[in-house]
């Protein structure tokens, strides 16, 4: 699936719409569902977060996006990944009683 995706990602880059005299740039499309969907995830992954603090009693205790986005679906507090873990930053703070969640760049 994420193949096709590619693909016709790939097909649209540079391409330009006009629909009812308006013009749409793909580019720009894609850019604001990536940070819409960034967004979503940012949320999805907050309220696990919350789960996995009422259940333990810390936050994880880990300093990367990847292996918390790993432990949190090991864990079973998600179902599956973000379309690009790498892209999210996360840092264990007081011992796992606080956390920062964001975006890398």
């Amino acid at each position: 699936m994420k193949s096709l995706l590619h693909f016709l990602i790939a097909s649209l880059i540079g391409t330009t719409i006009v629909v009812n005299g308006a013009t749409l740039h793909i580019e720009d499309i894609l850019k604001e569902t990536k940070f819409t969907a960034n967004q979503a995830n940012i949320h999805q992954i907050s309220t696990a977060l919350e789960f996995y603090y009422f259940n333990n009693g810390f936050y994880p205790r880990t300093d990367n996006g990847e292996s918390l986005i790993n432990l949190l679906k090991t864990e079973e507090y998600i179902s599956g990944d973000p379309y690009d873990n790498s892209i999210f930053s996360y840092q264990s703070l007081n011992n796992g009683q606080n956390y920062r969640l964001g975006l890398s760049n």
